[in-house]
């Protein structure tokens, strides 16, 4: 998957280079691709799959229980670590658009509002993962459940458009 990255990252330097008359906004692209959104759910049920599921095989989540924390603390504790790992794998990406600095002109605005909007993405991924994960006993069970969740509802235009629901027939 690195490799496929650094190809696609090393095309859209080339692709924005200012005698490119067809030059793109490259982070735009990037996040608007399929590939993009498939790391996504890999990533987030990879994070969210051993949330309360692995605690619940391993059978520590009885000694967690027995801590003096509210329900609620345990959830929003596994939630905002879950969120925290999300952004500094995202964060690892910010040398990519310092070589995209390097190589071109970027507008920091995009950049910035970006990232926010991807950690935002990223809240609510986790969100459903740690739900699918308080759900089932398996860790594997939730990492295929966040997958197909997350999967159907990213891709759910794709699949309504393939299958042709809503046209009339003529």
């Amino acid at each position: 998957m690195a490799g496929r990255m650094f190809i696609a990252s090393m095309a859209q330097l080339t692709a924005m280079r200012p005698d490119n008359p067809l030059a793109i906004q490259p982070l735009a692209s990037f996040l608007a691709s399929d590939f993009f959104a498939v790391a996504l759910l890999i990533l987030v049920a990879v994070i969210s799959m051993r949330m309360v599921a692995g605690e619940r095989e391993k059978g520590t989540l009885e000694f967690l229980y027995s801590l003096p924390l509210k329900d609620s603390e345990i959830v929003l504790g596994k939630f905002l670590g879950g969120w925290a790992f999300f952004c500094l794998v995202i964060l690892v990406t910010l040398v990519h658009m310092a070589l995209y600095r390097a190589f071109g002109e970027l507008d920091i605005r995009q950049i910035f509002s970006s990232y926010v909007g991807l950690g935002l993405i990223g809240m609510a991924f986790v969100g459903v993962g740690l739900f699918c994960s308080c759900l089932v006993a398996h860790q594997i069970v939730a990492g295929l459940l966040v997958f197909l969740v997350l999967g159907v509802s990213i891709f759910l235009g794709d699949i309504v458009s393939f299958v042709g629901v809503g046209e009339t027939a003529g």
